[in-house]
């Protein structure tokens, strides 16, 4: 029960759920898995250039970061955004509270 809008391009994927900017990154990429939860995001990403990601699936607070499994850090959510940089190749990202 949900609207969908998603635009995919060389500079620009971007997923739009009821009229509001859920995911976005600043490359051409592929993603897989895309599963929201309240304390938790992953997905699988696909991309042949690294990518900013910015994600608007929290409110606030701070999220743990995971690329492959391995932790990459902690990530503040500001104005309900939070953003990170995903290098070239296939990965799998987890964000969790």
């Amino acid at each position: 029960n949900h609207r969908y809008d998603i635009t995919v391009g060389p500079r620009l994927t971007e997923l739009v759920r009821d009229g509001k900017n859920r995911f976005e990154a600043n490359a051409g990429v592929v993603v897989r898995n895309y599963e929201v939860a309240p304390s938790r995001l992953s997905f699988r990403f696909d991309t042949s250039e690294s990518a900013k990601v910015t994600t608007a699936e929290f409110e606030s607070g701070t999220l743990t970061l995971r690329i492959d499994g391995s932790p990459r850090g902690q990530i503040s959510v500001r104005d309900g955004r939070a953003t990170f940089e995903v290098d070239a190749g296939r990965h799998s990202v987890e964000l969790t509270r």
